[in-house]
Order: structure tokens, then sequence, then C-alpha cells
């Protein structure tokens, strides 16, 4: 029962300060916000996904329209940021290598599987790309 609250709550997390601020700045379709909150909180008991997907939904319909913006647009900056983050502290407080060694866990592979575990599908090198061409990502 805990573990389930547990996975509710880092997903509700990911899905209402990320994914909407995302669709706030216009890099998210009202579609594909629906189509990767229902993706984080796949492994949610029915009941609780069913109720953040209603409480995400009612805030993003609470925001003005965003933007449109023309193209995909890739991953989320704000997701991109997220996985930066991650590595960041996984590397300053756990003392993981940034660095391709197949034979440790490295930062960007921390990050990854952390995200992993609240049902976001990237990469450690897209993580890694990510956190050297951080300078790049708008604030």
């Amino acid at each position: 029962m805990r573990r389930k609250e547990e996975i509710v709550n880092k997903a509700a997390s990911l899905v209402f300060d990320y994914l909407l601020e995302a669709f706030r700045a216009g890099e998210l379709t009202l579609e594909k916000l629906c189509r990767m909150a229902r993706a984080v909180l796949l492994r949610a008991p029915e009941r609780e996904r069913q109720r953040a997907l209603g409480a995400m939904l009612d805030r993003a319909l609470s925001i003005e329209a965003p933007p449109r913006r023309r193209g995909n647009p890739g991953q989320p900056v704000a997701l991109r940021r997220l996985a930066v983050e991650l590595a960041t502290i996984a590397h300053d407080e756990h003392g993981h290598p940034l660095s391709r060694e197949a034979s440790k866990l490295t930062a960007f592979r921390r990050s990854a599987d952390i995200l992993s575990d609240m049902g976001i599908m990237v990469s450690d090198r897209q993580v890694e790309d990510w956190y050297y061409s951080g300078s790049q990502l708008p604030r």
C-alpha cells in the first residue's frame, strides 16, 4: 500500500510540476501532455491514476492557451532540466562518475533510471547530451 502511494506521489510531482510547466510554455500540446501523464501514472492503481489525471487536466484547462509551435520539439525543456539536475545530484552527492564507463553506474545512467521509475523513458546518452549542452537550455 505504501509503495503504491509512493509511486503516485512521485508521478504526481513530475506531472504537476514539470509537464504542466512544459504545457504552459507551449512545448507540449494538450494531447501529448495527457499521453505523457498517463505513461507516468501507468504503474499507479486505477483509481489514483484517474484522480491524478483528472486533477492534471483540470489544471491544464485553467491555464491560458499556450503559444503554438511548429514541428516536433522533442522532450520538453522542463524534463531535460530535471534530468540534468538528477545527474548533478547523483554526481555531487552520491559520487557517481560523469563518464561512459560500462562497468560502473554513472550519474547519467542513475538519472535515466530514476526517470524510468516514473514512467519517462530516456536513455543515459540523452541525459549526457542534455547535461553537456545545458548552457543551451532556455530558462
